[in-house]
């Protein structure tokens, strides 16, 4: 099946790689990965596993970051972030939040990561915030 990949960005860019998965899509840009899963899945280390083994395949060894887009309700299992965290190349985690109630968990979940994580109202400002972890010496507010 050849689909068509989504973007997420007004400029043009589209992903290099597309991951398509039971448990939802992973679009791979640059630096920059960003996760939208799948209504009601259960996001953990074993569910997730092989996805994170197809993210270090496409990344390699240069640092990231992950973008979840919450465009879909799902559960994450937070205490599994601290497998997220032995990634040495991942610099942090920003959550694209669709509500409230979605940020308030997002923030939770926070609590569970010691790495850059924060939490956002549109894919733009998490890319701006991602860049600058990326490239400390762009201006952008951290």
């Amino acid at each position: 099946m050849n689909l068509t990949p989504h973007t997420h960005f007004d400029d043009g860019r589209i992903p290099r790689h597309v991951q398509y998965s039971a448990l939802g899509n992973i679009y791979f840009y640059d630096q920059l990965i960003i996760t939208e899963f799948n209504e009601g899945v259960n996001i953990s280390y074993v569910t997730g596993i092989q996805l994170l083994m197809e993210c270090l395949k496409h990344i390699g060894p240069k640092p990231f970051i992950i973008i979840s887009n919450r465009v879909n309700s799902y559960s994450v299992q937070p205490n599994d972030y601290k497998y997220l965290e032995r990634v040495p190349n991942l610099n942090g985690i920003a959550i694209v939040a669709k509500d409230s109630v979605s940020a308030a968990n997002a923030m939770l979940e926070s609590k569970f990561f010691t790495k850059a994580f924060a939490v956002f109202e549109d894919i733009k400002s998490a890319s701006e915030w991602s860049q600058s972890l990326i490239d400390p010496d762009l201006t952008v507010a951290k």
